[in-house]
């Protein structure tokens, strides 16, 4: 507290002349006991006000609101990202992708556990990138299975307006990763088995997409 007299007194001012402070809401602020709330009282008990840090409080009420699903998010779009940022080859494929369906190239950005509210930037770019991402991860799909997702791959078609030409090139470009893939390590074929919830609970993972970025 004498550090912040001396602040105080540089200024010609006193703790009997403040009439509010701002503090952050971490123990040394804000302790019952020793807290720099509690000195602060003790030399003005008048303070009006002593307020925390907002952008802080609303961090943590949203995250606790995201709490039930908030890892499975995290999670997919940190998968999303190593799968795809961390590999020289995907990370060409991908950006194949993107001009082959008419948009300029974009990255991931990769989710940091420490910012929570950094995710909001996450999730829009996976939003951004939803219909690319569609196509990049078609092929991990069973064959006998990709009958039943054909029907998001061809809305892609239609919203992006391919071409024949480009629709061969992108088949090309899945038979290529599929080869690929199944003879790639076992980290990355797990790493692809989770990143299948695109297909197989596409809606519900994107309703918790749009949910993240409206709460955010």
């Amino acid at each position: 507290m004498q550090e912040l007299k001396d602040v105080l007194r540089s200024y010609g001012l006193e703790w009997g002349q403040v009439t509010s402070i701002l503090l952050d809401n971490c123990a040394v602020m804000r302790g019952k006991k020793s807290g720099v709330e509690t000195l602060a009282r003790k030399e003005n008990p008048d303070l009006l006000d002593i307020s925390g840090d907002t952008v802080h409080m609303v961090s943590n009420a949203a995250k606790a609101l995201m709490q039930p699903f908030s890892a499975e998010v995290e999670d997919f779009c940190s998968d999303l990202y190593y799968d795809i940022e961390k590999s020289p080859k995907q990370k060409e494929i991908f950006s194949q992708f993107q001009t082959l369906l008419h948009l300029p190239p974009k990255s991931l950005i990769r989710p940091i556990s420490n910012r929570f509210v950094q995710m909001l930037e996450v999730c829009n770019r996976v939003n951004e990138l939803l219909d690319v991402l569609v196509v990049h991860y078609y092929h991990v799909l069973d064959p006998n299975e990709e009958h039943k997702y054909r029907r998001l791959l061809y809305q892609v078609f239609e919203r992006h307006e391919l071409t024949v030409e480009e629709k061969a090139r992108i088949q090309v470009l899945q038979q290529e990763q599929a080869a690929v893939s199944r003879s790639g390590t076992q980290v990355n074929q797990d790493r692809k088995g989770r990143i299948s919830v695109l297909f197989t609970e596409f809606e519900r993972m994107k309703v918790m997409i749009d949910l993240y970025r409206g709460i955010l």
